[in-house]
């Protein structure tokens, strides 16, 4: 299936449209913010799609992405600003499941526990 220029346009104005909206929820810090970078370098927004077609918040889209990044700076800010590691994902895996390594599943639930 082909996809027109204006299509393809019309998706990443979308996106980054979503981008900003994300960025006002969280404390953004340019520099390791790069969630739509992840997102072009796969070529194309349909994991991105799968997920706001799921009504899922985009805070816990975010902490989806930053737990298989392992990125512990953006994981807390987002658990703190009330993200949810037990939201699944398009595949049915939450962000423990879709954790970088032990380390990150550990710091999530440490983060949790701490919080309670």
């Amino acid at each position: 299936m082909k996809v027109s220029l204006e299509c393809k346009l019309e998706k990443l104005l979308v996106c980054g449209a979503l981008l900003i909206m994300l960025m006002d929820l969280v404390d953004f810090q340019p520099g390791y913010f790069n969630y739509m970078g992840m997102l072009a370098v796969e070529g194309t927004y349909d994991k991105m799609n799968a997920l706001l077609s799921q009504n899922i918040h985009p805070v816990d889209i975010l902490l989806l992405m930053a737990a298989s990044e392992g990125d512990k700076p953006k994981i807390e800010e987002l658990l703190r600003a009330g993200a949810s590691y037990s939201v699944k994902d398009a595949d049915g895996r939450t962000a423990l499941d879709r954790a970088a390594s032990d380390e990150i599943k550990d710091f999530i639930l440490g983060f949790s526990v701490q919080k309670a």
